[in-house]
Parts: structure tokens; C-alpha cells; sequence
């Protein structure tokens, strides 16, 4: 009994110190970085697919091809927390911004894998000793600054800002096939 008491004191303890390190398809990292990464199976998609639909999309520059990889700057990506139905007004402030991040494509015969590295968040700045008559600066902050506690993904984060902001990284890559030209 004694063994089992400790066992789950020990267990509880763990939880507590390591928090959630994934959700929603973001994943903390060993060196503390926050990713995105989501895996597709999909027989009826080609890498040529995937290439137009990158090459495709106005938000993506910088896109560079190789064997089965592709690798872009995704930027200007706008989060709509109404589309997973929760409320601007009560969504946090980095999840309303724009995204912007680095891409990876890897492509396998019958699936793909999307990645996002350095995901940051166009947030507002606030500053007591200037205010702007023009309205609010923005400033792109990484995501590590609002999402974690220093031991994993915030509560609020898992719960809700990470299904707004997957949700955004996922609009972006809606297959393009190549169509035939010939009428």
C-alpha cells in the first residue's frame, strides 16, 4: 500500500513539475520552442499538389523546392476565433494576431507532414510613457512568450488559443490540384 501511495504521489509530482508540452497540433520542443506540426494520409495527393497550392498562396514567400521538401515564410496569417466558435472579445491578444512562421513541407508517397517553426504573433505594445494618437503599435512577439509557463503549454492555451490558431495555420494549405488546360 505504502509502495502504491508513493507511486502516485510521485506520479502527481511529475504531472505537476512537466506540464502538457502538446495540443492541438503545437508541440514544445526540448530547447523550449513551440511548433506546429500536423501529419496528412492522403493517396490522392501529389508532391506537384502540394507545390501549386504553395505557390498558390499570397501569404507565402521565400518558398524554396527540393527532393520531396519544400520550405517557405508563411506571413500575414489571420486567425478568426469565431470560426471554432469563441468570441474575439475573450480570446487573448496573441491569438488574434497575425501568425507569421517559417514552413516545411516533407512529402512521402500517400502523405505529407506540415511543420511551423518560429511562430510568432503580431501582438499590441503597450506603453505607458508614449501614447500613440495613431492608434496601437503592433510588434511580431515569438509565441514562447505568451503560450508557456516554463514548464509546458498554459491552460488557456491549450484549451483555446491553440484550436484558434491551428485552425489558421490549417486554412492555409487547402489542396490546389493542377488542372487541365485543354477545353
Amino acid at each position: 500500500m505504502k509502495k502504491l501511495l508513493l507511486f502516485i504521489c510521485v506520479s502527481f509530482n511529475y504531472l505537476i513539475a512537466f506540464g502538457q508540452l502538446e495540443a492541438n497540433n503545437f508541440i514544445v520542443t526540448p530547447e523550449g520552442r513551440v511548433n506546429w506540426q500536423k501529419v496528412y494520409e492522403n493517396k490522392d495527393v501529389t508532391f506537384d499538389d502540394l507545390v501549386n497550392t504553395v505557390q498558390s498562396n499570397v501569404k507565402f514567400s521565400d518558398i524554396q523546392i527540393k527532393e520531396n521538401k519544400i520550405t517557405f515564410l508563411g506571413t500575414d496569417i489571420k486567425t478568426n476565433p469565431s470560426e471554432v466558435g469563441f468570441s474575439r472579445m475573450t480570446t487573448s491578444f496573441y491569438a488574434l494576431g497575425e501568425i507569421k512562421a517559417f514552413f516545411t513541407i516533407d512529402y512521402k508517397e500517400g502523405r505529407y507532414r506540415i511543420t511551423a517553426v518560429n511562430i510568432s504573433s503580431n501582438v499590441p505594445v503597450v506603453s505607458l510613457s508614449r501614447i500613440n494618437t495613431q492608434g496601437l503599435d503592433y510588434e511580431q512577439t515569438p509565441i514562447e512568450e505568451s503560450v508557456g509557463n516554463g514548464n509546458g503549454l498554459k491552460k488557456g492555451f491549450i484549451k483555446k488559443e491553440s484550436l484558434i490558431m491551428s485552425h489558421a495555420i490549417e486554412s492555409q494549405f487547402k489542396i490546389v490540384k493542377q488542372t487541365d488546360d485543354n477545353w
